[in-house]
């Protein structure tokens, strides 16, 4: 698999924002998943976006069961549940679409 090295501070920036939020929102730096996020920053941080790329691979989303198959709490009193869900859910897209945009792709080609 072939990686772009372009908008890696996008990659650092969605991942660090959706790991902070959800340390705030009391998802434990010990989950799985979340050791996983942590390690595709520490990758991203280094430039190294295959390595990241195979770290943000092991969260599993999509489907019951997964990493955003959660319900959030809010951790403020002005947060509603509907916000910090909403905006959770926003936060994994953003990583996702962020994370797959560095794959190159290349177009099938026909015999």
């Amino acid at each position: 698999m072939e990686f772009t090295g372009s908008n890696i501070h996008k990659l650092k920036r969605s991942t660090s924002t959706l790991y902070e939020f959800c340390l705030l929102h009391r998802i434990q730096e010990t989950n799985e998943s979340m050791l996983h996020i942590r390690s595709c920053l520490n990758f991203l941080e280094n430039e190294d976006v295959s390595q990241a790329y195979g770290e943000y691979k092991k969260v599993p989303t999509g489907g019951m069961g997964c990493f955003n198959d959660r319900l959030i709490e809010p951790a403020r009193t002005n947060e509603s549940e509907s916000y910090v869900n909403g905006v959770f859910e926003a936060l994994v897209y953003y990583w996702w679409q962020s994370m797959e945009s560095v794959v190159v792709k290349t177009p099938n080609k026909r015999l």
